[in-house]
């Protein structure tokens, strides 16, 4: 696993969203993030998305934590696009602002090398206190050139 500190400008993101928590995520009948991106990829979300920027990416990008690890969260399955001006009305968008991030970034077999990666993320949390989660936008980057690479980047305070 390789970890950097980054911080990122502002961005936007354009895309489909449920709201969801980690508990309901390991019970097979109540997950919601898988369906969500069967849906962003047999629904073709991304040919709806107006505007977007480096058509080899997406996201999974968690925000409007309630509260930590074991609050409900908003994911989102999207594109970063240049404005949310002409975005459709059935699509969801989120303004994201300037933040420092630890960018995780790992590889391996999908979906097992995201899991494998969560588990990282959480015991490095737990177990290290240099850095504290912020708790406000965090996300998954992929790059559809190399499914078997995921970049993590965790908001930090």
């Amino acid at each position: 696993m390789k970890i950097n500190e980054e911080v990122l400008p502002p961005f936007k993101v354009a895309g489909i969203s449920a709201r969801t928590n980690n508990a309901d995520e390991s019970e097979s009948s109540k997950t919601k993030i898988m369906p969500l991106y069967k849906k962003f990829f047999s629904e073709n979300i991304e040919s709806q998305i107006p505007d977007g920027i480096n058509k080899n990416n997406f996201m999974g990008l968690y925000t409007d934590y309630e509260s930590d690890v074991k609050g409900d969260y908003t994911i989102i399955i999207c594109k970063e696009v240049n404005s949310l001006e002409n975005i459709p009305e059935s699509l969801n968008t989120h303004d994201i602002a300037e933040a420092k991030y630890l960018k995780f970034t790992d590889e391996g077999e999908m979906p097992g090398v995201v899991i494998n990666a969560w588990k990282y993320i959480w015991s490095f949390f737990s177990e290290n206190k240099k850095y504290e989660r912020a708790y406000t936008t965090d996300f998954e980057k992929y790059d559809v050139t190399n499914y078997n690479k995921v970049e993590i980047y965790i908001s930090i305070k």
